[in-house]
């Protein structure tokens, strides 16, 4: 079995996979949440993730560059699970 998957101990044993994906800001987000506030990003309006960790925290340096010398960078991760056995 893979770290990514792990069985379920129920009657069917379903199988879930988990997918792990990062934001890099200057804030701890724990529940995030689709806002207009920036129109003009590359890809329109949305919550941003990548699965690349580095390139996560690579944003955040970036975002507290832009912003303010004082901020610090952080990556939050967020792990979503899919349930396999619906497929």
């Amino acid at each position: 079995m893979q770290d990514d998957e792990m069985t379920m101990p129920n009657d069917n044993q379903l199988k879930i996979r988990g997918m792990r994906v990062f934001h890099g800001t200057n804030v701890v987000i724990e529940h995030p949440k689709i806002i207009n506030r920036f129109k003009t990003l590359d890809f329109g309006e949305g919550f941003y993730t990548t699965e690349n960790e580095n390139q996560a925290r690579n944003f955040a340096v970036k975002v507290c560059e832009r912003r303010s010398p004082k901020l610090f960078p952080v990556v939050n991760c967020y792990e979503f699970h899919e349930d396999l056995s619906q497929s």
